[in-house]
């Protein structure tokens, strides 16, 4: 394989399994797979940004999906999530995976 040849397989993450932290409603700390560093992914006019070198070269990353992901209103997760509407709060909407909605 020489320089120019194009990769054979991809090296992004999955974004479910990406660690975030909540800053805020409107941004999150990834944490890179390197275990240390930490990226700041924004909501940025309706589209979350990262500051990573993989979304700076192509505008998208696992960082950036991630946080696009709908998550759990209780433990934050986003396996399994649905919305649902809260009888208890004049029929807003909630997202909750199937564990903290109940279900088995």
């Amino acid at each position: 394989m020489n320089a120019t040849s194009p990769r054979t397989h991809s090296t992004a993450r999955d974004p479910h399994t990406v660690e975030l932290g909540y800053r805020s409603p409107s941004e999150y700390g990834a944490l890179s797979s390197d275990g240390e560093t930490v990226y700041s992914v924004s909501l940025v006019r309706g589209g979350w940004t990262c500051t990573c070198k993989g979304y700076a070269a192509r505008r998208t990353c696992c960082h950036s999906l991630a946080a696009a992901l709908p998550r759990c209103y209780h433990c934050g997760g986003t396996s399994g999530v649905r919305t649902y509407t809260n009888g208890w709060d004049g029929g807003a909407a909630i997202t909750l995976c199937a564990g903290c909605a109940g279900g088995r």
